[in-house]
């Protein structure tokens, strides 16, 4: 799986990015965020992070989610009411190490995850713009997002970067019969004790369509 500071883009369905896996970090490199009023959503992070990002397209009941994981443990888990199309946004650990912020959009709409891009603006300072389209987004945040912090180092360049892309999502490869729904349940809940039941062919398609991070694979 591709990863970089500098721009992530929700390309195809993805469902679990897990990097950061030791050591585990004490606080999360999560400092603010907020949702303006025109639809872009803006992050304040520790300086030279990298971060993933993914997209689910819900269905149902259940609009669509993105979702940004940083290193770091948040301070509390919590869930904050969304306003206009975002339905809530919610802030957890889906394992120790790792802050994800999951921005659900209400149910019935509808974006494109490859118009998506989650771009770094300076080295601790990211943005996003959502679609345009959607209309009525109302401001509301958490933190400072405009703080300024002192001037770390940047770290040397790693070349041109290119745009993050992910792969199949729980859902798609539930509905090939790669996995079942049960299983599918138990990944998103993070029970990933349940991979030594799974056999090499259904572990090796987990791996190789991005749903499962690096950490699992090498087990």
């Amino acid at each position: 799986m591709i990863k970089h500071w500098r721009r992530c883009s929700f390309a195809t369905f993805a469902a679990l990015a897990v990097l950061f896996a030791s050591p585990v970090r004490a606080f999360s490199a999560l400092g603010a965020w907020r949702i303006n009023a025109d639809g872009v959503l803006e992050l304040r992070t520790t300086p030279n992070v990298n971060l993933t990002a993914s997209f689910d397209a819900g269905g149902g009941n259940r609009g669509p989610r993105l979702w940004i994981d940083f290193p770091g443990t948040p301070t509390r888990p919590r869930n904050i009411a969304g306003a206009g199309p975002i339905k809530q946004v919610r802030i957890g650990a889906p394992e120790p190490g790792i802050t994800r912020l999951v921005i659900e959009f209400l149910p019935g709409t509808q974006l494109d995850p490859t118009q998506l891009k989650l771009e770094g603006v300076d080295s601790n300072n990211w943005k996003l713009q959502l679609p345009n389209q959607l209309g009525g987004f109302i401001a509301f945040g958490e933190g400072n997002v405009d703080r300024v912090d002192p001037v770390m180092p940047a770290p040397p360049p790693e070349g041109p970067t290119a745009p993050l892309v992910f792969d199949k999502s729980l859902e798609e490869l539930e509905r090939e019969g790669t996995i079942t729904m049960k299983e599918s349940q138990q990944l998103q809940r993070g029970e990933y004790n349940m991979l030594q039941q799974l056999n090499a062919p259904t572990l090796s398609k987990l791996c190789s369509s991005g749903v499962l991070g690096k950490r699992e694979c090498a087990k």
